[in-house]
C-alpha cells in the first residue's frame, strides 16, 4: 500500500540557505534521514567503528538525544532526558547544535568528549553535590532513555565511563568510588585500613588541622576523602613513636624531666596528626631516644677517674642533709 503522498511538495517552497561554522558536520546530520534517492545513495561517512555497526535511523536518533542533552536546561532534573514538547523548544535545536553533535561523531570519540566537558562546564548549575549525575547528568539521562536504541545508549555509557578516567586526574571534584579513579585519594574505610584503627578515629584524624581532606562544598554527609601519601606517613610514623612513660624507664629519669629534654631538642616530641589514634598525647620519637642514650654512652668514661674526681653515689652521700626547719638557718 505504501505511504499516502503528501499534499505539499516542500521544494516548491525554498528557503534561505544555513551557513554554519562546520557545514560538513550539518550535511551529514541532515543527510541521515534525507529522502532524496540521489542524496542517500551518496552518503558515505566515514566513521568510527563504534559507529560503522548503526544504521542510519540509530546514527539519527542518537544525535537527537545528545542535541536534546546540549540545549537541555542544567537547572532541570536530569534523572530523564529533556525532550522538546512546543515550536518554541524545538528551535533550540538550530543549526549550530545540529553541526556540533554532527562533529561530535564524525570525530568520534574525541570530539564526544570536548562535548562532555561543555556538558560539565555548566555543572555548578545542576542539582546535587558530587558525582557523574552532577558532572555529566543530560549525556547520563540518555542512557537511561528506553526510546533511544540500546546500542547508542550502552555506547554512550561506556564513552562516559572513559571520561570519567580521562578527567580524574588533577580534578577537585568528589566522585564516587566506581568513578574516581585515583589512587591519590582515599575514603576513610581504606584509611582505617592502612591504620589498623577504627572509623571513628579516622573521622577525628580527618579533623585535625593538618590532615588534608577533599569534601563536596556545603555537604554535611557527603564522602570525605583523604590525601593517601599523608596517611601513609602516618601509617609509618605511629609504630615508631614511645610513650613518655616508657622514655622515662629507659632514660632513668622522672617523667617530669622530659619537656625540659625535649626543649633543649635532646628529644623530639610528636604533636601531629598520629597523636590522635594514640592513648594520650605525650609521645617521642624512638630515633631521638636512642640518639640520646647514645650520645650519653658516648661520653662515658671507662679508664680512670682522675684524682679529684669521685663517683656520683658518693657525692650525693657527702651533701649534708637539709635542715628540718628553712627558717631556722636564716635568723628569723
Amino acid at each position: 500500500m505504501g505511504f499516502p503522498r503528501g499534499a505539499v511538495d516542500l521544494r516548491d517552497f525554498p528557503q534561505p540557505l544555513v551557513h554554519v561554522n562546520d557545514m560538513q558536520a550539518l550535511d551529514f546530520v541532515t543527510g541521515l534521514i534525507d529522502p532524496d534517492p540521489s542524496v542517500r545513495n551518496s552518503f558515505n561517512p566515514s566513521l568510527a567503528d563504534d559507529l560503522r555497526v548503526m544504521s542510519r535511523g540509530e546514527l539519527f536518533d542518537m544525535a537527537m538525544s545528545i542535541c536534546c542533552a546540549l540545549v537541555a536546561d542544567p537547572q532541570r532534573c536530569t534523572t530523564s532526558l529533556w525532550r522538546p514538547a512546543n515550536k518554541d523548544e524545538y528551535a533550540r535545536f538550530s543549526p549550530e547544535v545540529l553541526s556540533r553533535v554532527g562533529r561530535a561523531l564524525l570525530d568520534w570519540p574525541g570530539a564526544f568528549h570536548r562535548l562532555a566537558e561543555t556538558v560539565r562546564g555548566s555543572s555548578e548549575a545542576r542539582s546535587g553535590h558530587f558525582g557523574i549525575r552532577k558532572e555529566l547528568g543530560p549525556l547520563l539521562a540518555i542512557t537511561q532513555d528506553g526510546s533511544i536504541p540500546s546500542i547508542a545508549r550502552q555506547l554512550i555509557r561506556r564513552k562516559l565511563d572513559d571520561n570519567m578516567v580521562m578527567t580524574a586526574d588533577g580534578t577537585h571534584r568528589i566522585r564516587r568510588t566506581e568513578n574516581r579513579h585515583r589512587s591519590d585519594l582515599l575514603t576513610q574505610r581504606d584509611a582505617a585500613e592502612i591504620l589498623n584503627c577504627t572509623r571513628r578515629l579516622v573521622a577525628k584524624l580527618s579533623r585535625h588541622p593538618d590532615v588534608r581532606t577533599l569534601r563536596a562544598e556545603n555537604t554535611i554527609k557527603g564522602p570525605k576523602l583523604l590525601d593517601r601519601g599523608q596517611i601513609e606517613c602516618i601509617a609509618a610514623l605511629k609504630p615508631t613513636l614511645v610513650p613518655s612513660q616508657a622514655v622515662a624507664v629507659q632514660l632513668g629519669i622522672p617523667r617530669a624531666a622530659l619537656a625540659e629534654l625535649s626543649e633543649r631538642r635532646l628529644l623530639l616530641r610528636e604533636t601531629g596528626p598520629v597523636t590522635v589514634l594514640l592513648m594520650g598525647n605525650d609521645y617521642y620519637h624512638g630515633s631521638s631516644v636512642e640518639a640520646l642514650i647514645a650520645n650519653v654512652e658516648r661520653l662515658v668514661r671507662t679508664d680512670e677517674p682522675p684524682a679529684a674526681f669521685v663517683r656520683i653515689t658518693k657525692g650525693i652521700n657527702r651533701i649534708p642533709e637539709a635542715p628540718l626547719c628553712f627558717w631556722a638557718t636564716r635568723g628569723y
